[in-house]
């Protein structure tokens, strides 16, 4: 009768700890599903974030070159003036 009862009581804890380690096993999965969710989300934002900069980058060169090539302009057309106006005081 005793012998029963502990053998009982063995069967019962061995169940439920099978019980709380399937329970231990699907915390674990989740976590980690929610990890590589976590990365996946991370790295589609990094992704965004660097399309977004490229843009920014490529936007700012043609702004750049636009600068440039009207300073390069203003710069010939006072150029040109000044030695117009050295020539007509030659000329004189």
């Amino acid at each position: 009768e005793a012998r029963e009862r502990l053998r009982n009581k063995l069967i019962d804890v061995g169940t439920r700890f099978v019980g709380f380690d399937k329970v231990i096993e699907g915390d674990t999965v989740k976590r980690n599903q929610q990890e590589v969710q976590k990365v996946s989300t991370a790295s589609e934002g990094l992704l965004k974030l660097e399309k977004a900069m490229n843009a920014e980058i490529r936007r700012r060169v043609d702004a750049n070159k636009q600068v440039q090539g009207l300073t390069e302009t203003l710069a010939n057309d006072m150029l040109e003036r000044l030695q117009a106006n050295i020539l007509v005081r030659v000329e004189k």
